[in-house]
């Protein structure tokens, strides 16, 4: 067993989330993480000659808990990288060096390695880069938050992030210095493959050519017309179209644009474009630009990166979930469909679908041995009853029949699959639409008995929220009731009443009447309630949909059509639908409603989906 050594590096009190443990840890039970962008073989060795010099690694590296193995805990490295590598040439795998070590998700240790690299000068462009591609991810594409949590400006990110295009050959090569970064931010324009022949042919030169050299070879290639994605047929007679030779007359013959200007405007009219053709389809689309790769994913329904198939199906309402218009060179305009542009949320449901699939796993092998051990025991059984060890001139039982054998107990059966709500991250329009519903539900609900209305204010009252209840609707009902407000404007009723004059008043009202107002009082609370508020009533009262909701075209208008898809495969619509639900996504919106509420012997009338029931959505972003 390997012995971990801790001390704590703050106090002898149990360490908080925040606080690290110092540990004597050996390196070869840490793995290098997703999270440190530090690399670069020339800065190790210089670092193994500073621990060498030094006498041992001054500061500590950052590692986090990663399970454990027959020999004990396993550590994942947050950051420190180099002082890692380092330590593993001067000690080799079985040196052991201080650690700090905390509990942290991978959020904390993305933030945690960004966080700890930046502020280290020496830091290379391309290091920062991929630092800034992580950080991005972490917040779900939103650049101005991931510049803020840098401190960076948004100019200084946008230009770190372009470096994202280049290759790995093209980002090894400056991390190295074996190229200036201004060679790798004009390869960055070109495909992989082209980055990495160019690269080639710069570094086995004699001579390097200058930037202004390199920009004239890659503009070949970065605007040429014959692989332009937009119209170009006023590029035919343009004088910046390098094939047009001293005449305008003549058939378009290709060439290169030696406007980049022009020629960017209309590639980002062209991205645009596919994009807004896409909008009416899906809640999200974007134009994946460089840099953006890590915050989009593909939705797999299994597979390692499988979330199920019933949250994949849920997905498809999430207000995270659409298509994207890539931007990418390799990948100019191909337009990529059923994404999550919310990578920490994919992850969860990654490691939920694994959970289950593990625990069905263990149901299943749970099921088999109790199968077979009662296979056994019958076996068993069966052969003790059957006499073949028996004497044959033993007298027969009393009764004079045979003897019966005893029951063989029912096979195990296998549990069934452990079942988790899918959640989605509601769209603002659907979590409007829901919070509409529930606060109608909530009404007619309290309004049914009027023991309901008095638990509502007893439960408002206990936690503080009886202030959700306007003084203008009370006062109005109050004045109903004693005569004293008539038709007056509420803002008038409201004014009128003072407390001891109201309760004088109030205590004229026979109490049956009294009583039956409460509910009426205490439903108007609903317009002031917070949303999940909202939904903790919902469920308490636990309404039949079927007197509260129909699934109408009023309600689907309001969807993209992947989400009426969606919506439409849960309920079992899309299957009724058969082969006319094929090709369904192509059709213009009003059809794919129209046959959506067109199945006949469909129940409309309570089909409600699973993104308005309480507990399946976390609220608009």
């Amino acid at each position: 067993m390997i012995d971990v050594q801790e001390e704590a590096t703050a106090s002898n009190a149990p360490p908080s989330p925040a606080t690290a443990k110092r540990s004597r840890i050996p390196l070869k039970r840490v793995a290098i993480g997703q999270y440190n962008p530090r690399r670069g073989r020339k800065a190790i060795e210089e670092m193994a000659d500073s621990i060498r010099a030094q006498g041992g690694v001054m500061q500590a590296p950052l590692v986090r808990p990663k399970g454990h193995d027959e020999q004990g805990p396993l550590f994942e490295l947050v950051y420190g990288q180099r002082r890692f590598l380092g330590a593993k040439l001067v000690y080799g795998d079985d040196g052991v060096i201080d650690f700090d070590c905390r509990e942290m998700t991978d959020e904390e240790a993305i933030a945690a390695s960004a966080a700890e690299n930046l502020d280290r000068k020496d830091m290379s462009p391309i290091e920062e880069a991929e630092a800034a591609a992580k950080i991005l991810a972490e917040f779900d594409g939103d650049r101005a938050s991931a510049a803020k949590r840098m401190g960076w400006s948004l100019s200084t990110l946008e230009s770190r992030l372009k470096l994202m295009a280049c290759s790995q050959a093209v980002r090894d090569a400056v991390v190295e210095e074996k190229i200036a970064l201004g060679v790798a931010e004009v390869l960055a324009g070109l495909r992989k493959e082209q980055q990495d022949e160019l690269l080639s042919s710069t570094l086995a030169a004699e001579k390097q050519p200058t930037i202004e050299e390199l920009k004239a070879q890659v503009l070949v290639h970065t605007k040429n017309l014959d692989a332009a994605i937009f119209d170009k047929a006023q590029c035919a007679a343009c004088p910046h179209n390098s094939a047009i030779q001293g005449t305008l007359f003549g058939t378009f013959a290709g060439g290169h644009c030696l406007n980049s200007v022009c020629f960017d405007e209309k590639l980002e009219a062209e991205l645009q474009q596919r994009a807004d053709g896409l909008r009416d389809t899906y809640p999200v689309v974007r134009i994946v630009r460089a840099g953006d790769q890590l915050s989009v994913r593909k939705i797999f329904v299994e597979g390692p990166a499988g979330v199920g198939e019933e949250q994949a199906m849920a997905c498809r309402s999430c207000a995270n979930f659409g298509a994207a218009v890539s931007s990418i060179p390799e990948k100019l305009g191909l337009i990529s469909r059923n994404l999550c542009f919310s990578p920490s949320c994919n992850d969860e449901k990654i490691e939920a679908h694994r959970q289950a699939q593990e625990a069905l796993a263990a149901q299943a092998a749970s099921a088999a041995l109790q199968n077979a051990a009662q296979s056994a025991a019958s076996a068993t059984g069966a052969a003790d009853e059957s006499g073949s060890d028996t004497d044959p001139d033993a007298e027969a039982p009393a009764g004079g029949g045979a003897q019966a054998p005893s029951a063989a107990k029912a096979p195990a059966k296998p549990a069934s699959k452990p079942s988790a709500l899918p959640t989605v991250r509601l769209t603002p329009t659907i979590a409007e639409h829901k919070r509409a519903l529930y606060r109608t539900v909530i009404a007619r609900e309290v309004l049914k008995a009027p023991h309901r209305g008095n638990t509502l204010l007893l439960a408002l009252a206990a936690t503080g929220k009886l202030s959700t209840i306007p003084s203008s609707e009370v006062s109005t009902v109050l004045a109903s009731l004693i005569g004293a407000g008539g038709d007056a404007p509420k803002r008038e009723a409201t004014r009128i009443f003072s407390v001891g004059k109201t309760f004088s008043q109030a205590r004229a009202i026979e109490p049956d009447v009294l009583s039956s107002c409460l509910p009426r009082i205490a439903a108007t609370c609903v317009s002031g309630l917070e949303a999940q508020d909202l939904e903790d009533l919902v469920h308490a009262l636990a309404p039949d949909w079927k007197e509260h909701f129909r699934l109408d075209a009023e309600f689907l208008g309001k969807l993209t059509k992947s989400e009426i898809l969606g919506i439409a495969s849960e309920l079992g619509i899309a299957k009724r639908l058969g082969d006319k639900a094929n090709g369904l996504l192509a059709e213009k919106k009003d059809k794919l409603i129209a046959t959506v509420l067109g199945v006949n012997g469909f129940e409309y009338q309570g089909a409600i989906p699973r993104i308005l029931l309480p507990g399946s959505g976390r609220g608009a972003k």
